[in-house]
Order: structure tokens, then sequence, then C-alpha cells
């Protein structure tokens, strides 16, 4: 679907509701951590082809756990092998809906810089309201940003309509 212009808002109670969930996710997950850059460092990139090994051999040890040495945690290795399935698929999951945030953040965000810009240029025509020229002005109109998203907007006011 092309992209068309976001007009939306989200309600205090639906923001309450998003955070109660992402809440709930992160109890349901109490064992999720964070690596710092050493401790990643330290591990290998898991690739799809990592993931069909480890399942691959999720089944030969469920099948056939006689072949195992006996000091192999199988039971452990069955834990992780599933563990590791299912968090792929929620983080594809997630990555998918953090995806979909970041572009519509970025869009939403074009727009709205797009229509300060009008704003700015409004208050920088505003003869009769001189201490509102000086408080918009001063604050932000008056910034280096302000004349790029002018010029953005008159660059691109073809594909606006």
């Amino acid at each position: 679907m092309a992209y068309q212009n976001i007009s939306a808002i989200v309600s205090n109670d639906a923001l309450e509701e998003i955070q109660s969930s992402i809440e709930k996710i992160n109890e349901a997950l109490p064992f999720l951590i964070r690596l710092n850059s050493i401790e990643k460092d330290g591990l290998r990139k898991i690739t799809s082809q990592h993931l069909n090994i480890i399942k691959n051999c999720e089944e030969i040890a469920e099948k056939h756990p006689e072949i195992l040495p006996a000091e192999f945690d199988t039971e452990e290795f069955l834990r992780d092998a599933k563990l590791t399935t299912t968090l792929t698929h929620l983080k594809e999951v997630i990555d998918e809906l953090a995806k979909k945030i970041d572009d519509t953040t970025l869009a939403v965000s074009n727009e709205a810089l797009r229509s300060s810009a009008e704003v700015c240029e409004s208050a920088h025509q505003a003869t009769d309201h001189k201490e509102l020229q000086k408080t918009l002005a001063s604050r932000m109109c008056g910034s280096k940003i302000m004349p790029q998203a002018r010029l953005f907007n008159h660059e691109h006011e073809e594909v606006l309509g």
C-alpha cells in the first residue's frame, strides 16, 4: 500500500493499555537479559543456518537420546532449542511491529515538521503579533533546522498535494 498522509491519535487510554501489555510481556518473560557489548562480542551471531542446525539436532536428540554422551544434558539442550524457536518467532513479530512504528514515526514526524515550517513562516509574517514573533522565533523558528524544513516543504509540495 502506498504511503498516505497519516491522521491519527493514540488516546491516553490506548497508550496505557499498550504500555500495560508491554509490561505483561516483560512479566511473562522474566528470564530476558540485556548483554553489554563485551558479552555480545564473545557470542556468535546466529543465522538462519544456525537455527536450522539447532532444529535438526533437537529432532535427533528427541528421537535418539541414546546416541548422546551420558554427561550431555539432553533436557537442558531441548529447553534451549525450544526457547530459541519461541524467542525467534517472538523477535520476528516484535521486529515487524518496531519497523512499522519506526516508519510511521518517520513519516508523521516529517508531516509535523513540514507543518511546523508553515507555522514558523506565518509567525514571521504576522506583523500585528510582534510578541508572538519574538517568542516563537526565539524558541525555534529561528533555528537552522526550520529554514531546512521550509525548503523541504517547498521542494516536496507537488508530492504533498
